[in-house]
């Protein structure tokens, strides 16, 4: 008999890491097991952008959005399953201290939540409540499943975890043909959160643009509003398919994430035939299959795309390199850890 899992979901607003587990629910499912997810709110708020096959289980009435209404329903929720598995801290505090729940707890540790709420000093008093629940949520003792190194960062030393990173569909992300006559198309990832890095990118355009260096430069969704006065086309993907539609357009991509951890652009550049250029992260080999920068750091992502360009045959290793590395993140693959995992 197939067993059923129950994921606790906080909230349906888009994500990187709820895209990744409505992807895990749906490959789970393929897989023979019953995959519900349980969300604290009413799902009429936020609908669902993502695909999804499995069943999805809402509020009746509305819940705050605010950490203490979004505890205490998920405090009193009943859920029942075989597996329930946490997927936010203060969806692990609750399960934890829920006698309504049925079935062994997972914890899936997408990021080192603790940092979230620590980046900045104004952000930290502001939020001081979901950085000591943060903190506590990884003191419970609940089993723990991590997708890399960062994730684990702030989780005890004292223990091993099994680690589940996040995986892509080949279908949709492989390298599409390139013109080599065309002139160099470097893309970035724009978002308006300071942590992720793209007003150093920007900058960094500004410095090869003031050197000469000719370029075509692609931006994908365009929320950063600091963008140095760079002139570049702007990309919306609407879907899977457009989004690595972009990457593959593009010679290179820069990621420039402040947080090390499982960062998706810099897979799915390798993914779809561009060099990665990438802050520091959590799988593949520095100089092997992308090429490493520093964290806010405008300089060395001039001088990393300068080098891509005076050493082409070196980076066209780099960049072959990273199409078999990405080769290691099939969704296929990813999901036979899942089930090692829970079938331990």
């Amino acid at each position: 008999m197939a067993k059923k899992v129950t994921f606790l979901i906080y909230t349906l607003i888009p994500t990187g890491g709820l895209k990744v587990l409505f992807k895990v629910g749906n490959k789970l499912k393929e897989r023979g097991y019953e995959v519900e997810f349980f969300v604290a709110e009413n799902l009429s708020v936020h609908p669902l952008q993502y695909e999804n096959n499995c069943k999805l289980i809402g509020a009746e009435g509305d819940v705050a959005y605010s950490l203490f209404p979004r505890l205490a329903y998920l405090m009193d929720a009943k859920v029942e399953a075989d597996i329930v598995i946490a997927t936010y801290f203060p969806t692990a505090v609750a399960a934890f201290f829920n006698k309504n729940i049925k079935g062994k707890l997972w914890y899936y540790v997408q990021a080192d939540e603790t940092h979230f709420f620590s980046f900045r000093l104004k952000t930290l008093v502001r939020r001081f409540h979901y950085f000591l629940l943060a903190h506590l949520s990884y003191l419970v003792p609940i089993n723990k499943i991590v997708n890399c190194e960062g994730s684990k960062a702030s989780l005890s030393k004292r223990h091993t975890y099994p680690e589940i990173p996040p995986g892509f569909e080949p279908s949709i992300y492989y390298p599409r043909k390139k013109d080599p006559n065309k002139r160099l198309k470097i893309g970035h990832i724009s978002r308006v959160e300071r942590r992720k890095g793209s007003v150093e990118f920007f900058a960094a355009m500004k410095m090869l643009r003031e050197q000469g260096v000719e370029f075509d430069l692609l931006i994908a969704y365009d929320f950063c509003k600091e963008t140095a006065g760079v002139e570049y086309t702007a990309i919306k993907p609407k879907n899977e398919t457009e989004l690595a539609e972009f990457y593959s357009a593009c010679d290179i991509v820069v990621s420039t994430v402040w947080e090390k951890g499982f960062a998706y652009p810099p897979l799915e550049t390798m993914a779809c035939g561009a060099i990665s250029i990438a802050t520091p992260i959590d799988y593949g080999k520095e100089w092997h299959d992308h090429i490493p920068i520093p964290v806010n750091n405008p300089s060395a992502i001039k001088d990393a795309v300068l080098w891509i360009v005076n050493k082409r045959s070196e980076a066209e290793t780099i960049r072959q390199n990273g199409i078999e590395t990405s080769k290691n993140y099939s969704w296929d693959f990813i999901t036979d850890k899942w089930i090692n995992v829970l079938e331990s």
